[in-house]
């Protein structure tokens, strides 16, 4: 669940939302494995780029969720860091292994 937003365009993507708390479901969390990938606008292929997260909000349930929101929302982060269970898993896009 989105329970916050930062950045320029964070009102942006709240308005977008709207006020149905199910808009702000996280449908999908993927991290981008596939070095041989490029980011060129679709998203299909960015999702799978190396040094990515993949983020979307809201609908899930056209693909085996639960959540019908009326609104889906994919979103690419180059060279994020990714916390998982306050675990540090990515660190500017870089996976970090034990």
């Amino acid at each position: 669940m989105l329970t916050a937003v930062e950045g320029p365009d964070g009102g942006r993507l709240l308005n977008l939302l709207g006020d149905d708390p199910q808009a702000r479901n996280l449908a999908e969390l993927g991290i981008g494995t596939n070095d041989k990938t490029r980011i060129t606008g679709v998203i299909l292929e960015d999702e799978k780029a190396y040094g990515t997260v993949h983020v979307a909000l809201g609908s899930n349930d056209t693909f085996g969720g639960r959540v019908a929101a009326g609104i889906h929302v994919d979103g690419v982060i180059k060279a994020p860091d990714l916390y998982i269970d306050g675990r540090k898993v990515l660190s500017g896009g870089r996976i970090l292994l034990d």
